[in-house]
């Protein structure tokens, strides 16, 4: 009999304990707040930007490797980040997480553009202006925080002003959807948001024809792409092995560079229904391989490119003979 009551107490002793942990969980301890937590519940968010259609989608790609090449080549820095000076800290986090995945996508290294972002958010009951937050309205309130706290049509005008081009892939007409997690604390004092889904839906040119049909919206084709690492060191190296040369003498070894490196695209140019791509860019110079050709215009924005790393004006006009 004295062993059940002593059992009877202890347990006692233990609930209590349990109760006063949870009454004082601190919001900055993450395995007290996971011990705290009750079942998750699923909120879905959709968002389109405000854009009609994908027209500078080919442009933004051509900006894209430009771009690259250009920075890899010795070029200036991007213009100021929008995102530093209009986002609230919550939306700044969700934007720089968001933002990596993005970077990834366009140089070829992730093919799907469904994303779970890597951060998490908490909030407390007196920062959802009640005194406790119950099951009964914890999701109301948490989407109604989560919309004032989160706004997508900042983070989008962020991301479409300081990264165009490496979302150059990214179908502006069709709703991103997505979804977040969200679970209350037992004792009703917080809530935390976490696994929060972004789904981008990709534009149809650069879309993974391999992939399930029904899957193929937020599949992103990496063949495309695969080339564009390997072009830039190679680029880069024929900068290096003219270093030491003048302007003058650069820009000739660069032109036989180019001349020994690249051949005419015949199939492309004389087909008027042949997609603007990399026949026209930089990649398919400095790639490599003997099978990928390019038209004039990526002769002369290779030059471009290469009078750019010299601060030579050129002006982005070309005249091409043949």
């Amino acid at each position: 009999m004295k062993q059940i009551m002593k059992r009877m107490l202890a347990m006692g002793l233990a609930v209590v304990t349990m109760s006063g942990c949870f009454q004082g969980v601190a919001l900055n301890s993450y395995a007290q707040k996971e011990a705290a937590l009750m079942e998750p519940v699923v909120l879905t968010k959709e968002f389109k930007p405000e854009q009609e259609n994908n027209s500078d989608s080919e442009e933004l790609f051509a900006g894209y490797v430009e771009n690259l090449f250009y920075e890899n080549l010795g070029g200036a820095s991007a213009a100021a980040e929008l995102a530093g000076m209009i986002l609230n800290d919550k939306e700044k986090q969700f934007f720089d997480n968001l933002k990596g995945y993005i970077s990834e996508i366009a140089e070829g290294k992730r093919a799907s553009t469904d994303i779970v972002l890597d951060v998490e958010f908490t909030w407390t009951a007196k920062e959802l202006g009640v005194n406790k937050i119950t099951y009964n309205n914890y999701a109301e309130l948490v989407s109604q925080k989560y919309n004032e706290e989160l706004n997508y049509n900042n983070i989008w005008d962020c991301l479409l002003h300081d990264c165009p081009y490496e979302m150059y892939w990214y179908d502006k007409t069709v709703s991103a959807d997505g979804l977040y997690y969200i679970s209350l604390a037992a004792d009703g004092s917080f809530v935390k948001v976490y696994d929060i889904h972004v789904g981008l839906p990709v534009v149809e040119e650069y879309q993974n024809p391999n992939a399930e049909e029904e899957n193929r919206l937020k599949s992103f084709n990496t063949e495309l792409v695969k080339g564009v690492s390997k072009a830039k060191e190679n680029a880069q190296s024929i900068v290096e092995a003219n270093k030491n040369l003048s302007d003058y003498r650069k820009m000739l070894a660069y032109g036989e560079e180019i001349c020994k490196l690249a051949s005419y695209n015949h199939e492309a140019a004389d087909n008027e229904d042949t997609p603007y791509g990399n026949p026209w860019q930089l990649i398919w110079v400095f790639d490599g391989d003997e099978n990928t050709k390019v038209v004039c215009e990526g002769y002369a924005n290779v030059f471009l490119e290469f009078c750019n790393q010299l601060k030579i004006e050129c002006k982005n006009k070309f005249v091409c003979v043949s």
